[in-house]
């Protein structure tokens, strides 16, 4: 065959796809003449979508390279076929390509490899990716001119070494060369580097035992070979630095097991199957729909307590921690003992909104300071809803006279240090059964500035009104005040706003709103819109935002400084790549839309995500992670006591962006089956949950605790993390294997986060359990050690946190008669296996169902001991 002047292109279909190890089935109709032969190539994966790419930017489209052999019937390749080189090459199972895929990132230079063929031990081929006629650039720059080239995509490209005329290999008859019980191998070997594991190719049938079409185990041995395809190729465009397996378990010396000859389904019900498994429908609806008659609850998809529900192993693991542990309920005991002696104890606040019974709410002014201080260089950053220069100005003539301060301005003061009490907290850290000290302080707050806004006009709204709604909401958030509220509270404040037309850009006001009086629009409009948006996820509802237009802009990137309420002239915005306070609002309004339409429909209950959607999404969401701002650090000190952090500004935007990765990767993830779309979203999964872990980490070790607080990332990661490792253990999927030492670390990050939070607020014992209970599971799959090891482990860490919470309570003078504290050892007081007085086991009757209907809508650690049966199993509030 001549060399020609293109590369000659032809299609293989998706079930020409095969392992490294699989048999090569060959049909009836490729036994009726000899020209069986193989072929060695390199094969490239592409990574990221692809069309009228030059050569030069090719190889940054590759996610990877493997070897893989091009199985061929010559005959029907160029005698029979008519000119059509498919007909003779993509019969079932005859791409058979791995056993992993090498990074691009380790692979530079693709036409540098050493590339080899034997069989039965014979080299048949020896050449390297140097004389390739066409090189992979060249080929993909080539094949993507008006054509589009889709993440997954393979691209076999070609053999040279071999007879041109025939297209086959240097030595060797290839007919012979493919008789029964030959092994081939194929070996791709990069400078420097280890040879690759060698792949044997799949032995085809000895002629004359054919298997007859349409008996083959299409349901199994056809899915498995996709799934052998994409488990590679989806290898998150590249990130994989290490080749990946193809099969849960790879043994080069052990031969596969042969096709079977008997298919147990029907030809329409596997098709079914395989339809649904490629469009990654989900088995089970994820949602929480519980309680009776009107005392309903309901939380969608993207609520967390869906994570508990699809992981039933950390919920079976939890009932056999209480039924084994006495030592819980001793816990239990004292929990109860402190309530009931503080129960009907403790005063309700007395809410009023004078401004006398305001002003003695404050602190002293020092700690009035430090307070908002913390506020501006963080949460500020993401509710940009105060100006600086004007609020500090009115702050120091406030402490001039405070008799004579407005009682709005004070209410935003009491709700900017609500929000940041517990994180900004120097003092040591005492506790009101359950909850810390300064929590009830942020509540106090909390409460009365709530009941002076409902006690203002709703005629005579002004711009403070609004600081003081959204800044309520923060404080909520921050306190876990009222948390099941959050969505309709929110919803309930959009659209006051709404009402207010701030839903319209407010330049149309003209004179009558001020360029200071439009710009505070547009930052309070945004905000809203984000703490409405947050909240319908939290829940699992779809959002308003999803249901109406709006055409206010997103407000301008500028310095509180160029913004006066003198300024007459529209402002210009600064470039987004300048960092300034409203640069966070400014960059992430332009993920707004995209964000709305996941949130509504992960949690629309008419819509399905297939997996061609979770792709779509998925280069969404990765095209808006890489064009967030590199924001810059100030440099010769130009930062001040209220500075933002840029940093801080773009981890929350990162983490605003990627809690939807796992979202949409989560429901396809947690499948059981060996499908290739369950591999590529698990991987996701793995990678989206580590960098969240990772992000927060760089958050609190900056000092800003304050972030984890109104959040739940940590949680959702490290929880995903768990389940997925321990479905790839049980499973044997390679995809996620990894060392177990790597999972227990980030996890054991993510709790140890956990644990600071805990300490600072105090209502978040479950969420540590649930964690620590699903990794002592992962554990315990994982290591030779018994599950009783790990699981004792795991009690032990959340008796020890409580009876630290328990043994630092805030004195009251109805406190004396409560025994001191002693902190037992999960099986039982000071070691033992547990005092029979104190430590009494569950009633013989005694139901656990409660536990398989956690929907985690509350974090009550007071209340999770109250295992009473019927209460528990009727009145799951504290859940």
């Amino acid at each position: 065959m001549p060399i020609p002047k293109y590369p000659v292109l032809f299609y293989k279909p998706v079930t020409s796809i095969g392992g490294p190890f699989d048999d090569i089935p060959v049909s009836l109709m490729a036994q009726e003449v000899e020209g069986l032969d193989y072929e060695c190539e390199l094969v490239a994966i592409i990574g990221r979508e692809a069309r009228d790419v030059s050569e030069s930017e090719a190889l940054n489209y590759v996610a990877g390279y493997a070897i893989g052999n091009d199985v061929s019937h010559r005959e029907w390749q160029l005698k029979r076929g008519g000119g059509q080189w498919a007909l003779g090459k993509g019969f079932d199972g005859w791409a058979p390509f791995g056993p992993g895929i090498v990074s691009s990132n380790i692979i530079k230079d693709p036409q540098n490899l050493k590339i080899s063929t034997k069989v039965n031990g014979n080299t048949v081929q020896d050449s390297t990716t140097k004389d390739m006629i066409f090189g992979v650039a060249k080929t993909i720059a080539i094949i993507s001119q008006g054509t589009t080239l889709l993440p997954g995509d393979l691209i076999f490209t070609g053999t040279k070494a071999g007879h041109p005329d025939t297209c086959r290999y240097g030595s060797g008859s290839n007919d012979e060369d493919e008789e029964d019980g030959n092994e081939t191998e194929e070996q791709i070997v990069t400078p420097g580097t280890a040879p690759n594991h060698s792949a044997r190719a799949s032995q085809a049938p000895r002629t004359g035992h054919a298997i007859p079409n349409g008996t083959l185990d299409r349901s199994n041995g056809q899915t498995k070979r996709i799934a052998q395809l994409e488990h590679r190729l989806a290898m998150l465009e590249g990130k994989s630095t290490v080749p990946v397996p193809v099969t849960g378990r790879v043994e080069p010396n052990i031969p596969s097991k042969p096709v079977s000859s008997v298919d147990t389904k029907t030809a329409d019900s596997a098709k079914r199957e395989f339809v649904g498994l490629l469009r990654g429908e989900a088995d089970q609806e994820s949602m929480v729909f519980r309680k009776k008659g009107f005392k309903t609850q309901y939380y969608g998809s993207s609520h967390l307590a869906t994570l508990l529900v699809h992981f039933p192993e950390t919920r079976a693991f939890m009932k056999d921690a209480i039924n084994k542990y006495p030592s819980l309920y001793r816990l239990q005991n004292d929990f109860r003992a402190l309530k009931s002696k503080r129960k009907n104890k403790t005063l309700e606040p007395n809410l009023s909104a004078h401004d006398a019974d305001l002003l003695a709410l404050l602190p002293d002014q020092e700690t009035v300071r430090r307070y908002l201080e913390y506020f501006f260089q963080t949460l500020d950053t993401m509710y940009h809803v105060l100006h600086g220069p004007s609020f500090w100005e009115e702050y120091t003539e406030f402490w001039k006279d405070p008799a004579r301060g407005r009682s709005g301005f004070v209410v935003i003061m009491l709700l900017a240090m609500a929000a940041v009490r517990c994180a900004a907290a120097q003092e040591t850290i005492n506790y009101m059964i359950d909850s810390s000290v300064p929590r009830e302080h942020a509540i106090h707050w909390t409460r009365i500035c709530e009941y002076w806004l409902e006690r203002q006009s709703k005629k005579h709204l002004n711009l403070t009104v609004f600081q003081c709604y959204c800044l309520l909401l923060v404080s909520k958030r921050m306190n876990i005040i009222k948390i099941k509220e959050a969505w309709t509270d929110a919803g309930t404040l959009l659209r006051f706003a709404m009402s207010a037309g701030f839903h319209r850009e407010p330049s149309i006001l003209r004179g009558n709103a001020t360029v200071f009086e439009q710009e505070m629009r547009r930052r309070l409009w945004a905000t809203i819109m984000e703490l409405e948006l947050q909240a319908s996820l939290e829940r699992g509802m779809p959002s308003a935002l999803s249901g109406f237009s709006f055409d206010c802009i997103p407000p301008l990137n500028l310095k509180d400084e160029d913004l006066t309420d003198t300024s007459e002239i529209p402002l210009p915005s600064e470039p987004c790549e300048k960092f300034t306070p409203s640069a966070f609002l400014h960059a992430v309004q332009r993920s707004l839309s995209l964000r709305t339409g996941l949130t509504s429909q992960i949690n629309d209950l008419g819509a399905q995500m297939n997996f061609e959607d979770v792709l779509r999404f998925d280069e969404s969401l990765h095209q808006e992670l890489e064009a967030i701002p590199d924001w810059k650090e100030p440099t010769n000190g130009s930062g001040s006591s209220t500075s933002q952090s840029p940093k801080l500004a773009k981890a929350l935007f990162d983490l605003t962006l990627r809690q939807y990765l796992l979202l949409i990767h989560n429901p396809i993830a947690r499948r059981t089956d060996k499908n290739p779309r369950t591999a590529y979203s698990r991987v996701a999964c793995f990678d989206a949950a580590s960098r969240i872990i990772s992000q927060h980490r760089e958050i609190v070790e900056s000092g800003h605790i304050v972030m984890m607080l109104g959040r739940d990332d940590v949680f959702s990661a490290a929880f995903t993390v768990c389940h997925h490792a321990y479905l790839s253990q049980i499973h044997n999927d390679m995809t996620l294997q990894q060392p177990t030492a790597t999972v227990v670390s980030l996890v054991e990050r993510g709790l140890s986060m956990m644990e600071e939070v805990l300490f600072r607020i105090g209502k978040r014992s479950l969420p540590y359990w649930i964690v620590a209970m699903a990794l002592s599971k992962v554990q315990s799959v994982t290591s030779n050690d018994s599950t009783t090891n790990y699981e004792q482990q795991a009690v032990e860490r959340v008796i020890a946190l409580n009876y630290r919470i328990l043994a630092s309570q805030e004195s009251s003078p109805w406190d004396q008669n409560i025994p001191n504290v002693i902190t037992p050892s999960a099986t039982g007081t000071n070691g033992s296996m547990g005092d029979p007085e104190n430590d009494q086991p569950p009633a013989a009757n005694m139901s656990f169902e409660w536990i398989n209907q956690i929907d985690m809508s509350n974090w009550l650690p007071d209340n999770l001991w109250t295992l009473d049966g019927v209460d528990a199993q009727n009145d799951l509030s504290w859940i």
